[in-house]
């Protein structure tokens, strides 16, 4: 992969969100720096090899939503949710508002997805739209991939 792009890669994504410690020991014994899980709706990162996400360029079932909102244990991000009925919504709706919601109250806030899944759904003018938005956020965000994601975050 570092031929193909021609950088090194510093961020590791578990394949299918599968990780134990044993998984992180190996991870960090491969040199990298930090992991990605599929945990959504996330904002803090407190472990640079358990950091999670806010939201999956994909449409789940409300109950998913709600499940995986719990289990954020984050109350202010779940609340939020809640309260603008975010869980029978499209995956676009709930990245453009919970993009709002941690533009407006801090913290990281992570889109990932998988191209053959856009693909499929057909979901890539939602995701242009979703891109275009983040394009329009000042300067003062900071927009940056795994890897750049600065230290003083975790």
């Amino acid at each position: 992969m570092e031929e193909i792009i021609g950088r090194e890669l510093l961020s590791f994504c578990y394949p299918r969100g599968k990780f134990n410690d044993e998984t992180i020991d190996i991870v960090k014994a491969a040199g990298f720096v930090s992991a990605r899980t599929v945990k959504l709706f996330t904002r803090s990162i407190e472990d640079p090899f358990r950091i999670g996400t806010t939201v999956y360029a994909r449409d789940l079932k409300a109950t998913t939503y709600i499940k995986k909102a719990i289990t954020s244990i984050d109350p202010g991000m779940f609340c939020f949710m809640l309260r603008n009925n975010l869980f029978f919504k499209g995956w676009d709706r709930i990245a453009t508002e919970t993009l709002d919601f941690v533009v407006k109250n801090g913290g990281i806030w992570h889109l990932w997805g998988h191209s053959w899944e856009i693909d499929d759904n057909n979901d890539w003018r939602k995701l242009e739209e979703v891109l275009r938005i983040i394009s329009t956020l000042s300067g003062e965000a900071l927009k940056v991939n795994n890897s750049q994601l600065p230290h003083s975050a975790y």
